[in-house]
């Protein structure tokens, strides 16, 4: 058997559709052992080439390229994923699980890396848009993952889609009406929701490596420590002594406004400005990071068009594009992180006024 990646099996068209896109329900005929089935020409005529050299058949082998470890780390947070937006938008999880396991994909065997089950007794009702945001939040926070370490190429970026095929059919049968634009919404949704909720997501993720299954106490459990512990960080060191009413008097003095110090002057500001300073600030500071999620999500597109171009081409210009594109993706990501550290620094602090 000729073991090849799911990049040697697909067109230059369809790869890039694909990373791009979403391993949508029509490349579903990819995933089945019928040439037939395939709709592309030509993706039929790549594997024909393929089939001819390898006579006994191809095994399309994904994830080859990570050790054991780090695959188990990366479906934590695929997982993870899943289960604190649907948390977000009003999904119940049963359960978290990162181990392997089977589900048929357009009516194929596939292996799972995971999976997040929902407790459907209370009939929630969340809309198609929150719901494939859901499904399409483990390729998104997969591909962000593999930014970071650098390893975004666009053959780990059609494994990672590939991972993703059950989300992909789950959206697919949620309504009648799902279209192409549905699946780009909600990869756009999940990359907002994601740079909202990454930290809760790193909490979940580092817990379901550590036990391999979790139900929602533990989910929330997850959340609510790794909350406690940044609120920790953030708070300013406590100044000792102790204050008294002044001599004479019964009751405690009122407080005194709190006086800050704006370009060499001094102004007064009540508590409730304060807070209602903050909270704007607050509220600025969330817009940015959807605006910033966005670009990262749309650069990321680009990245992918500009792989299928340029792809074996030699050329200076290429090169540069690309890496350009790459420090681009890293400096967004780091500017996203920044933006929630501020605000949730910021909001830590009105909490305690």
């Amino acid at each position: 058997m000729g073991r090849v990646r799911w990049s040697d099996v697909l067109c230059e068209s369809c790869a890039h559709q694909i990373v791009s896109g979403g391993w949508r329900p029509r490349f579903f005929g990819l995933l089945k052992n019928d040439l037939a089935e395939v709709r592309c020409g030509g993706c039929r005529e790549v594997i024909k080439r393929l089939l001819n050299q390898h006579h006994d058949g191809l095994v399309v082998s994904p994830y080859t390229w990570l050790d054991q470890a780090s695959k188990q780390e990366l479906a934590s947070w695929h997982e993870a994923a899943h289960a604190v937006l649907g948390e977000h938008v009003g999904l119940r999880v049963d359960q978290a699980v990162v181990g392997k396991s089977a589900a048929a994909v357009a009516g194929s065997e596939t292996e799972l890396g995971g999976r997040v089950v929902w407790d459907l007794t209370d009939d929630p009702s969340v809309s198609v848009a929150d719901y494939a945001a859901v499904c399409t939040a483990g390729a998104v926070v997969e591909a962000r993952w593999l930014r970071e370490r650098g390893w975004n190429t666009p053959e780990n970026l059609l494994d990672v889609a590939f991972g993703s095929t059950y989300d992909m059919e789950m959206i697919a049968n949620c309504a009648d009406a799902v279209t192409d634009d549905t699946f780009a919404q909600g990869r756009a949704d999940a990359a907002n929701l994601i740079a909202d909720q990454w930290h809760e997501i790193e909490d979940v993720s580092e817990e379901l490596r550590r036990r391999g299954r979790l139900d929602r106490d533990a989910v929330k459990c997850a959340i609510r420590d790794g909350r406690r512990r940044r609120r920790a960080a953030l708070a300013p060191p406590s100044i000792g002594g102790t204050t008294s009413p002044r001599a004479g008097s019964d009751l405690l003095a009122a407080p005194e406004p709190l006086t800050t110090t704006v370009s060499g002057r001094s102004t007064s500001m009540g508590i409730e400005e304060i807070k209602n300073t903050l909270a704007a600030a607050s509220s600025e500071m969330n817009e940015l990071r959807g605006m910033t999620a966005e670009v990262e999500q749309r650069s990321d597109a680009v990245r992918g068009q500009l792989a299928g171009v340029f792809s074996g081409a030699d050329a200076t210009e290429a090169s540069e594009a690309l890496n350009a594109v790459g420090r681009l993706l890293d400096q967004l990501a780091e500017a996203t992180g920044l933006i929630g550290i501020a605000q949730q620094a910021i909001e830590s602090y009105g909490a305690r006024l």
